[in-house]
């Protein structure tokens, strides 16, 4: 068991890792997207003080998709690495630099017809003023997918167990499972009045053990950016073992439930770490605590 969750521990970080670089390439090629757009605006503009026709589709495309990405890398903002955030700071100065509040040269000629009411000068002054055209389809944000791996234990049975969760926006879905590392070998079964199946009584030393496994699964909700809410149902079994004055352990029937397992809890993010905490019960029976760790992507 020991070399099982050795492994799942491995596991664990190597996919953490592999999350991360994903995130990487994706943000820097929404940067190198980024850039070339900002390019072109500035080509356009001054195209248009040196009085060259602009053609008007290039100017409402350009915009449009200036607005999306401008958009997702600042709710990245967190994600990025300093590098990054450096880059996009610096695309986001020349293009300021730009178009700057500095109205003369274009005040004292005619404006191009060609955009003459459909590009105001002060629309392009800054990326964080932009202006959708009326004209222009809305746009249809996708939305982001946050993945997170957890490991959490419980108390006071303790248990090991595993979450996966899946979000994007603000619903999702979480799998679980969990089970006590080591199991015990039961001889024979008995009742908690201390009667034995073949009609016996069980002679106790006083020591008492527990199983419990369970396989969960449910839905996720996150009122805040940080916080997430989620409830879910499965299948579980927790076994109640004494030993006898021989060494051998007998399951307590009767005290042993198995059947419909609920699940209830938060989930606190900041950054890419996160902290699990909720509470589990078989057949409404028999709560567990549970406390985990894990990354969040």
């Amino acid at each position: 068991m020991i070399r099982l969750l050795r492994l799942a521990g491995l596991g664990f970080l190597v996919f953490s890792f592999n999350l991360t670089v994903a995130q990487d390439r994706k943000l820097d090629r929404a940067l190198d997207r980024y850039e070339v757009i900002c390019e072109r605006c500035i080509d356009l503009r001054q195209q248009a003080v040196a009085g060259e026709p602009v053609p008007q589709g290039a100017i409402m495309d350009l915009l449009s998709e200036l607005s999306l990405l401008r958009s997702t890398l600042q709710e990245a903002g967190n994600a990025m690495t300093p590098s990054q955030a450096a880059r996009f700071e610096r695309i986001r100065l020349r293009y300021t630099a730009a178009f700057s509040p500095v109205r003369t040269p274009l005040l004292e000629g005619p404006f191009p017809s060609v955009i003459r009411g459909r590009l105001p000068v002060h629309a392009c002054s800054l990326p964080e003023r932009i202006m959708p055209y009326r004209s222009a389809a809305p746009l249809r944000t996708v939305p982001e997918v946050h993945t997170g791996l957890f490991l959490y234990g419980g108390i006071p049975d303790g248990l090991a167990g595993l979450m996966l969760r899946v979000r994007a926006d603000k619903v999702g879905g979480f799998v679980k499972g969990s089970l006590t590392p080591s199991r015990l070998r039961e001889s024979y079964s008995c009742f908690s009045d201390g009667r034995t199946a073949d009609g016996g009584y069980i002679w106790t030393s006083g020591k008492e053990a527990h199983s419990r496994s369970s396989m969960a699964a449910g839905i996720l909700y996150a009122p805040l950016s940080w916080l997430e809410c989620y409830a879910g149902a499965g299948y579980g079994r927790r076994i109640v073992f004494w030993e006898d004055v021989s060494g051998d352990w007998a399951s307590v029937s009767d005290l042993s439930p198995q059947g419909i397992c609920t699940d209830a809890g938060i989930i606190l993010t900041w950054r890419h770490m996160s902290v699990l905490a909720g509470v589990s019960a078989i057949r409404f029976r028999s709560p567990v605590l549970e406390i985990g760790f894990g990354v969040t992507f």
